[in-house]
């Protein structure tokens, strides 16, 4: 299996602090949010805990925190793969073109 290095910078583990602190996100949310903390090399931390003594203290499987430092790794700006064609102009604009299947109301029959 793959490993994934987790380094956080000062603005992401201050975001994922506060999704892990307050009471006003998703359950699954904030227990992504307290997997990266607890996989975060930064900073100097020479003692980290392994995948399954994660997945024991948040009681999911060591399979969820492997996907989920996968996630992190591969989406982090300016490490994964850019998206090519339809998925590249989505995001380059904003926002889904008319007329398409996730964007626009013409499907519902909305002015």
């Amino acid at each position: 299996m793959e490993h994934y290095k987790v380094t956080l910078s000062e603005q992401e583990r201050a975001e994922l602090q506060d999704i892990a602190s307050k009471g006003t996100h998703a359950v699954a949310k904030v227990i992504n949010a307290l997997i990266l903390l607890n996989c975060d090399q930064s900073g100097g931390r020479s003692e980290r805990p392994r995948s399954s003594d994660i997945a024991a203290m948040l009681r999911v499987s060591e399979r969820k925190v492997d996907r989920v430092k996968k996630k992190f790794v591969q989406e982090k700006p300016g490490t994964g793969p850019e998206p090519s064609g339809f998925a590249a102009r989505v995001r380059a604009e904003g926002r889904w073109p008319p007329g398409s299947a996730t964007g626009g109301h013409e499907l519902l029959g909305a002015p």
